[in-house]
């Protein structure tokens, strides 16, 4: 029987889904032919009940509705809130984890569809660090795993996204090197210092440097001011 796994990667902004069989990978299109995301969005009408759109078309929804129901975006960036218990839509109670198991099991079922097959099994990318808080780090990834498993996947793995990404690129190199793998995302943006194509090990060491810290003092000029000074630039 052909092992087929799916790599899920779920993101604030877009999300995306690759098969792998056979040792060949495919990534299933989005939007387009040259677009391999869709986005990461829900929206549930007011006039209907029991029924949600998902990724582009719950953009589509919302603008022709008149604006007219729950649109939610950015879920990705609720998982490590460990004060976030539920919200209740049209009265029915949503926990995190049923919000983001709609958006996994429209991926799923788009995958599943597309080989005519049900794969259960399921590699999903996760940031090298969801919070700097261990405790809403443990919830994020636990919450992610509730949600795959609720769409339907029993066999679920996790993979670092910037080891994925220098996995990537290890196969393109022919001498050790010392790499700085950059995940710009919509919610988390990681930078991990990665020893790549050293004897002994495929990735030898991944050294994360931090969540958002670029983007959160970018965003406010004191504290870039505050850095330099104590850098004594």
């Amino acid at each position: 029987m052909t092992d087929i796994t799916y790599g899920v990667d779920f993101g604030t902004s877009n999300s995306a889904i690759a098969i792998m069989k056979d040792g060949q990978e495919t990534v299933l299109r989005g939007r387009s032919k040259e677009d391999k995301t869709e986005s990461s969005n829900l929206f549930f009408p007011k006039w209907e009940m029991d029924v949600h759109y998902v990724g582009d078309e719950a953009i589509t929804q919302y603008i022709e509705s008149g604006m007219d129901g729950r649109l939610i975006q950015s879920i990705k960036s609720i998982l490590p809130d460990t004060l976030f218990n539920f919200t209740s839509i049209h009265g029915k109670r949503y926990e995190i984890d049923d919000l983001v198991s709609l958006i996994i099991r429209h991926l799923k079922k788009k995958a599943d569809d597309s080989i005519n097959a049900e794969v259960t099994k399921a590699v999903f990318g996760r940031p090298a660090v969801f919070s700097d808080n261990p405790e809403e780090d443990r919830t994020a990834e636990q919450r992610l795993r509730a949600a795959a498993l609720k769409a339907g996947f029993e066999e679920v793995h996790f993979q670092l996204e910037p080891i994925a990404a220098a996995f990537s690129y290890e196969l393109r190199i022919d001498r050790p090197e010392i790499v700085l793998v950059a995940d710009l995302g919509g919610g988390t943006s990681d930078f991990t210092i990665i020893m790549a194509g050293f004897a002994g090990s495929s990735l030898s060491a991944a050294l994360p440097m931090g969540k958002n810290t670029f983007s959160k003092n970018a965003r406010h000029p004191r504290d870039v001011e505050k850095i330099s000074a104590q850098r004594g630039q």
